[in-house]
Parts: C-alpha cells; sequence; structure tokens
C-alpha cells in the first residue's frame, strides 16, 4: 500500500538508460508439486534516486509499472513483459495512479498541516490519454500513526478502510468503516460499518472482503475481536466468520492472523490461537459461509510488519498461478534495514494448505545485497522489485512456471 500524499514534490526528469536482460539458470522444485519455473531479470535505473523510498509494481497497458516513492518525489518506469525490455523512465506526481500501476488509487492529504483530520479522494487514470484526475473526498480520518487508512484490491474492486477515532479526544468523532469503490472509475459503490480494530489484516475476491486482526491491532476496551470477519459484496456490516477465542482473566488470547489469501471463491488464512510462537495454523474457506475444509500446522509462517504503515503491510504470501501459495524467504522483513544489510538471495517456497509444509519452488540472487521493496503476481508470474546501493539501483525479476513460458 503507498501513501500519495498531495504535497509530495516532483523529482527531475531523467535521461532514459537502456537495459538489456539478463536470464538466470532454471531452477528445479525438489519432490512432488507444481512444475519447475524459470527467473529472468532486468535491471531498472532511476538516475540520482534517493534512498530509502517505497516500491511499487503494478500494470499498465499492458506493460509492467515499476514505481518509487521517497521524500523527494516519485518516479515510474515501463518494462514490456515479453523480453522485460525498459520502455521509458521518468517523474510523475505521487497522485498519480500510474506509480502504482492501478487505474484508481487512495490520495490521502492534511491540510492544514499538522490537523487532526486527514481526507482521502480517489485519483484516476485515463488509459487513453495518460491524464489522471482527483475526485472528491470520500473518506475523512484521525491523522494519528494508527488511524491511517488501510486499502487492498481484489476482483475489480478497490476496498478502503479506516477505524475512525471511536470517539476518541482526536476530532470529531469519525466512524470505523469501508468503502467498496470501483477500480476503474473510482465510484464509491458502497458503504459498510466496521468494528474499531487498527491495523487490520485486509484480502478481497469476487464475493468481498476478508478481514482479521493481526499481531498489531488495537481494540476499543471492554471490544475485544473475532478472528475472522467478512463483507459481502451489497453489505453494509461484516458477519463473523470465525468467533475468537473466549476472553480469559485478567486480558484476552492470542487471536489474530498472519496473512490472508482470497482469489475468485475462496480465501486462504493464517490464523494463530494461543499457540506457541512462531507455529500457525493454515485454514481454507471455499465459501464465506463454510467452515474451514483444511486445517494443517504451518511451522514458520510468513509474518508482515508494521501493518498499516506503508509497504510494510504487502502480502507475505501471494497466489501464483500454476503454482499455488508462495512466500519469498528472506522477503522484505528480512532484508528491511539500511541499504547493504540486505540478501544475497532470495528463494520462492509453495506453502501446502493441505499439510503446511513449505517447499522450494526456486532460488535466484541479488547480488549486490538487495532489499526486497516489492513483489506482485501479474500476468501469471510473480514479479519481484529489488533496490540495491546509494543511490538506489533497481532490480525486477520475474519468476513464471515454465510451462507458461516468458512471453
Amino acid at each position: 500500500m503507498l501513501r500519495r500524499t498531495a504535497s509530495a514534490a516532483l523529482a527531475a526528469l531523467a535521461t532514459f538508460v537502456p537495459t538489456s536482460l539478463v536470464p538466470t539458470s532454471l531452477v528445479h522444485g525438489s519432490g512432488r508439486g507444481p512444475a519447475p519455473v524459470t527467473v529472468a531479470r532486468v535491471e531498472v535505473p532511476v538516475p540520482r534516486w534517493p534512498s530509502p523510498f517505497e516500491g511499487m509494481l503494478g500494470i499498465s497497458s499492458g506493460n509492467i509499472v515499476v514505481g518509487a516513492q521517497s521524500a523527494s518525489g516519485c518516479r515510474v518506469a515501463l518494462v514490456r513483459p515479453a523480453r522485460l525490455q525498459l520502455v521509458s523512465e521518468r517523474s510523475a506526481p505521487c497522485e498519480d495512479p500510474l506509480v502504482s500501476g492501478q487505474r484508481a488509487v487512495p490520495v490521502e492529504s492534511v491540510e492544514p498541516a499538522g490537523s487532526s483530520v486527514g481526507e482521502v479522494r480517489i485519483a484516476v487514470l485515463d488509459p487513453e490519454t495518460g491524464s489522471f484526475r482527483l475526485g472528491p473526498v470520500v473518506m475523512r480520518y484521525g491523522n494519528i500513526s494508527d488511524g491511517r487508512p488501510e486499502w487492498t484490491y481484489g476482483a475489480g474492486d478497490l476496498w478502503l478502510y479506516d477505524v475512525g477515532t471511536g470517539g476518541g479526544a482526536v476530532g470529531p468523532h469519525l466512524p470505523a468503516e469501508v468503502l467498496r469503490i470501483s477500480a476503474s472509475t473510482g465510484a464509491v459503490l458502497g458503504r459498510a460499518s466496521m468494528p474499531t480494530l487498527t491495523r487490520i489484516i485486509l484480502a478481497a475476491d469476487a464475493d468481498g472482503l476478508w478481514f482479521s486482526p493481526s499481531l498489531e491491532t488495537g481494540w476499543l476496551p471492554g471490544h475485544p475481536p473475532d478472528l475472522l470477519y467478512f463483507v459481502p459484496l451489497g453489505g453494509t456490516h461484516p458477519v463473523v466468520v470465525q468467533a475468537g477465542p473466549p476472553t480469559r482473566s485478567g486480558g484476552t488470547s492470542v487471536a489474530y492472523a498472519n496473512w490472508i489469501v482470497a482469489a475468485g471463491h475462496r480465501a486462504w488464512v493464517d490464523v494463530e490461537v494461543g499457540r506457541r510462537a512462531g507455529s500457525s495454523v493454515i485454514e481454507t474457506f471455499p465459501t464465506p459461509e463454510s467452515a474451514p475444509r483444511k486445517v494443517a500446522e504451518a511451522p514458520g509462517s510468513p509474518r508482515p510488519s508494521s501493518i498499516g504503515l506503508g509497504p510494510a503491510d504487502v502480502p507475505p504470501v501471494l497466489e501464483l498461478p500454476g503454482v499455488g501459495l508462495v512466500a519469498l524467504v528472506p522477503g522484505w522483513l528480512g532484508t528491511a534495514g539500511a541499504v547493504g544489510n540486505g540478501a544475497r538471495s532470495e528463494t520462492l517456497v509453495r506453502l501446502d494448505p493441505a499439510t503446511g509444509e513449505s517447499t522450494r519452488i526456486a532460488s535466484f540472487s541479488t547480488v549486490p545485497d538487495g532489499i526486497v521493496e516489492a513483489d506482485a503476481v501479474i500476468g501469471g508470474a510473480l514479479y519481484v522489485l529489488t533496490a540495491a546501493g546509494e543511490p538506489a539501483a533497481l532490480t525486477l525479476y520475474r519468476i513464471s512456471p515454465s510451462s507458461a513460458g516468458s512471453g
């Protein structure tokens, strides 16, 4: 999730730098499982770009979008996916949806500076002209660290959530709510009341919005959350899919999700309910109304960090068609920190929701030390963006099931 602020400065135009495709070796997974995958990469230079920054991946007009935002402004590069050829690279307004490869994005602003209340508008890109427009205010939020809006995309919708102010001392009373917004037009399609929960896990599919408390979630005194909720399309409030554990004397049992993956009409949820540290359970939900079909122990399951704060709430687990549920190790969390402290390689693992086991699918070098800035499944392939050096040099990796080819 990219924080877009209306006051972000523009960076200077950069000179186009041609690049070439650098293929890496094919790595086969061991034992049973999906077909092998291929790995390819391309360097995406961003001249004089300072670190740290937030990296984004998306797609626009058939091109892969590599976006970056720092205190100095935003840049965007377009890469042709067939041969990973750099098409263009330039500065862009940080409000431009193209920076994140989306048609519609939330734009936060706080005016005047230091105000206790912020506003959210939706910026919408016109793919034919390349221009964008900023729509009216659709949400107001408390300008505090735990009150920032969160959002996710799924099945053509943008779901925008904010915890509200809970009747607290910050400005006016603002409700906890989620908006369903068209990801192509920016129109508000629905609005639902929500429980007052900070820093939740969000995932959307063709049926609606799944959400759960995270390890960092806070709630109003006397109102502990349930474990898993769902907001159906057209719904005005969430339904409880899975209740939380009973309240213990002097507190509440541990109950939260590490990650949720939702696609089509199915969701997978990795939950921890009073279990020992580092051990969780993967649950599969064929429909929001069903009980979990499969329950499997998942030791060492990936976890996000600083949920609700910029790129740190990027889902640690994704669904890669033809492969299944996948995660990068060490991934974003394992490479976060100062440039130069990143990993020299990344491993893609497949998580089996039936057994909870992890299987190595592919490994690729990220020398020099690479910080994972973003990863996303686009067009049936997994794209991974890493950064290294001062100023930052970007590298884009494509990991594809072999049967799909490279295009």
